[in-house]
């Protein structure tokens, strides 16, 4: 028998979410930005099904072997309802667990998958036992049949893309306000007009790579507001160090992780932004810096959070080992 089936052998609760969790992180390590992206957009490759597969057969064989050391305890047969309590509302829980976010409301592909998963267990663990009471392995010499296996990969997929949705509320990038403060344009007639701009631009940066914007415009967006950029970010730090968990000490770090995400942007933004510059006016530039200096400090702060936030969720297994959950 596994580890993991020993250390069940002597509990008799639903499966904790502890038990299931390295699964989990495991799979969030193979999976890499491009595939996040797939499963995302609802439409995984055969790579990323491949590795969803063997995430969910690997649940199949930890919740048989749960099944099948509380039978050698209670000595009693397995039944559908056994397997049920037995395997709870863990899936969910074990992914909103693992991405720190919560469980989406009405998840359907989280039920279905569950009730696919309680099917196939008590079919391999019931298989189990007709072969042989006492031999757990033989759980790995059933094969799940293809067509059940595509169906469930499909409905972890989309419990997938339901969390990720879920996820994007972490740092959902705040919707852009058009900027209409007028600008002055002489016409072909001589005649001055009011014309309003909604551009973007990259923001002028100090020495450090911090984010300020120019004093001697008068034009400013409404997207901005009307205090400087400088002074809202002194007088918020404290707000975003206790949303983001960070005690004083690593403050000054995240600060520092905050402007070299910044000075990244920034980067990408002169790479992208700086051919349509030329055939910009001054004050059509003015009105760009102001109005996005302040969404990337926004931001790049958002991102640095994340990050703690899944540093936070891969490393939470290795800090202790958790009290056993399940109790005969």
């Amino acid at each position: 028998m596994s580890r993991a089936g020993s250390s069940m052998s002597v509990r008799m609760s639903n499966i904790a979410v502890d038990d299931i969790r390295p699964l989990f992180v495991n799979f969030c390590k193979r999976v890499s930005v491009e595939q996040w992206d797939l499963l995302d957009q609802g439409s995984p490759d055969d790579a990323v099904k491949m590795i969803v597969a063997e995430l969910v057969l690997q649940c199949v064989n930890l919740v048989t072997e749960a099944v099948l050391a509380i039978h050698k305890v209670t000595k009693t047969g397995v039944s559908e309802e056994c397997v049920r309590s037995c395997v709870g509302n863990i899936l969910p829980q074990t992914v909103a667990d693992v991405l720190d976010v919560k469980v989406p409301d009405d998840c359907d592909s989280a039920k279905s998958l569950t009730e696919m998963i309680v099917q196939e267990v008590m079919e391999s663990a019931n298989s189990v036992l007709n072969a042989s009471a006492d031999n757990s392995e033989e759980v790995y010499r059933r094969v799940t049949p293809p067509n059940r296996l595509g169906v469930m990969v499909s409905h972890a997929c989309d419990m997938l893309k339901a969390f990720l949705a879920k996820m994007r509320g972490i740092f959902r990038l705040p919707e852009r306000k058009e900027s209409q403060e007028a600008l002055i344009e002489m016409t072909d007639d001589g005649l001055e007009e009011e014309v309003t701009s909604n551009k973007s631009w990259q923001p002028e940066t100090t020495d450090t790579g911090s984010i300020q914007t120019s004093g001697a415009g008068s034009v400013h967006s409404k997207a901005s507001g009307t205090g400087s950029v400088q002074s809202k970010a002194l007088s918020s730090r404290s707000v975003l160090t206790k949303a983001s968990g960070l005690s004083r000490g690593s403050e000054g770090s995240f600060v520092i992780e905050t402007e070299a995400v910044q000075g990244i942007i920034i980067k990408e933004f002169c790479g992208i932004e700086e051919p349509l510059l030329d055939n910009m006016k001054d004050t059509e530039i003015e009105v760009l810096k102001s109005d996005t200096s302040e969404w990337i400090k926004s931001i790049s702060g958002d991102i640095v959070r994340f990050f703690h936030r899944v540093g936070r969720a891969i490393l939470k297994p290795f800090r202790g080992s958790p009290a056993s959950t399940w109790t005969i």
